[in-house]
C-alpha cells in the first residue's frame, strides 16, 4: 500500500484492557511500516497515557466519552474538519461513537474492530452501521464472527479475523529470569498472569493446586497483576483454606514479565469468560512455555494440543489434570509453543494479512 496512508484510531476505553492493547499494537505495526497514525481517546486513562508516551498525535477536541448533548453534536463538524485536515485515509474504530463519526463523513476507508465479548446490538440503526456505513470488520475469533452476522451483520466486504501480534524479542525464552523469584527446590512453577479478578480464575487456579498437592506434585503459583475486585488477602483465606497458602505467591503489578514468565514452566490462563483479546497467551508463547487455558473467547482457538491445554471453565480438577500431564513434557512442549509464535503471531505476518484486507477496500 502506498506510504502516504494516514489513520485515525477510535477507543473509548479508560483502562487497561485487551482492545487498548490491541489498539496499540495496531498503531504499533501501522506506523512501523510508514503509516502516519493518529488517536482519539478519552480525556484521561491509560489510552491517552500510551499515545502521549507513543508520541502519537492526539486529536484534543474530540472525547468519544462526552454526554454533553451540544458537544455531541458539535463533535461531527469537529471531526468531520480534522478527518480533513489531516487527510485521513483510514478510521479504526473501537467504540459506538466512533463509528457514528465514520458513518458522517466521506472519502476514508472505513474500518470498525470488535474485540470484546458482547455482540452488536440486533436492531436497525446498527445494522445501517455495519451493512452501509463499514468497510470491514475486524473479529478475533470464530464465535465473534458468528455473533456479529446474527446480530448487527457484515458489510459487504466482509470480516477479518485476528487475535494481533506479540513482541518475540521481549518475550523471548532467552531472556533472563526473574532473580527473586527463582527456586533452588525441585518445584514445578506454575504461572498465572492477569489482574486480580473474579472471571481470570484464581481462585480456580488455587483449588487445581491443593489437588496437586494430594497427588504429590509439588508446586507453587505466582500471580502477576493488581487487585481488581479480589483482594490478595481473600485468595490468600482460600489457600489457608486448602492448605496451600505457602505456595501462593503474589507479586503485584510488575513491568518485568518476560523474565517472571522465564522463572514458570506452565503458564495457565482459567478464565471464567471474555478473554476475546488473547494477549497473555501469545506472551506464553512466545515465551517458549506451554500453557493451560480455559475454552473461553479465542483461547479455544489459540490452545493447541503441540504446546498445550483447553479445558472447560469453572473445573479445577481438569485444570489440575491438565497441569499434571503437561509438567513431565513442559520443555517439549515449550519449544513447540515459542515455534507456534514466531510462525503465525508475528508483527510482520499481522500486518501482511490486514494489508491485503484493505486492499480489498480499494
Amino acid at each position: 500500500m502506498s506510504q502516504t496512508n494516514k489513520a485515525l484510531i477510535i477507543t473509548d476505553k479508560k483502562w487497561r484492557s485487551g482492545e487498548k492493547w490491541f489498539a496499540f499494537k495496531l498503531a504499533k505495526a501501522l506506523r512501523n511500516k510508514g503509516w502516519t497514525v493518529h488517536f482519539i481517546t478519552a480525556k484521561e486513562g491509560h489510552p491517552r497515557e500510551s499515545a502521549i508516551a507513543g508520541n502519537y498525535s492526539l486529536w484534543e477536541s474530540l472525547d468519544p466519552r462526552t454526554e454533553n448533548p451540544f458537544t455531541f453534536l458539535n463533535s461531527f463538524f469537529l471531526f468531520n474538519k480534522q478527518i480533513k485536515q489531516e487527510q485521513i485515509s483510514h478510521v479504526f474504530s473501537f467504540c459506538g461513537i466512533g463509528h457514528i463519526w465514520m458513518a458522517s463523513c466521506s472519502n476514508v476507508k472505513k474500518i470498525q474492530i470488535r474485540m470484546e465479548a458482547r455482540p452488536s446490538k440486533k436492531h436497525f440503526f446498527s445494522k445501517i452501521l455495519y451493512q452501509k456505513q463499514c468497510d470491514l470488520v475486524i473479529l478475533p475469533n470464530e464465535k465473534a464472527i458468528e455473533d456479529q452476522k446474527q446480530g448487527a451483520g457484515l458489510p459487504p466486504k466482509g470480516y477479518h479475523k485476528t487475535v494481533g501480534f506479540i513482541n518475540l524479542e521481549k518475550f523471548n525464552p532467552k531472556i533472563s529470569k526473574a532473580k527473586d523469584l527463582i527456586s533452588t527446590a525441585n518445584i514445578l512453577t506454575i504461572g498465572l498472569v492477569g489482574r486480580i479478578t473474579k472471571v481470570k480464575g484464581h481462585a480456580i487456579a488455587i483449588q487445581a493446586i491443593k489437588i496437586l498437592n494430594d497427588k504429590g506434585i509439588k508446586c507453587r503459583l505466582v500471580c502477576v497483576g493488581e487487585e481488581s475486585g479480589i483482594t490478595e488477602q481473600e485468595l490468600n483465606t482460600l489457600a489457608e483454606q486448602n492448605n496451600c497458602r505457602e505456595q501462593l505467591i503474589f507479586t503485584g503489578r510488575r513491568e518485568d514479565v518476560p523474565a517472571i514468565m522465564q522463572v514458570c514452566d506452565i503458564g495457565i490462563i482459567p478464565s471464567l469468560d471474555s478473554e476475546y483479546t488473547v494477549r497473555t497467551s501469545l506472551e506464553w508463547l512466545s515465551s517458549g512455555k506451554p500453557i493451560v487455558t480455559s475454552n473461553v473467547g479465542s483461547l479455544a482457538e489459540i490452545t493447541e494440543p503441540g504446546y498445550g491445554e483447553s479445558i472447560p471453565p469453572k473445573a479445577p480438577e481438569l485444570l489440575a489434570d491438565a497441569i499434571e500431564k503437561i509438567s513431565s513434557q513442559h520443555k517439549e512442549m515449550g519449544l513447540k509453543a515459542r515455534k507456534k509464535a514466531v510462525s503465525y503471531f508475528s508483527e510482520e505476518l499481522f500486518y501482511r494479512q490486514l494489508e491485503s484486507q484493505l486492499e480489498r477496500l480499494e
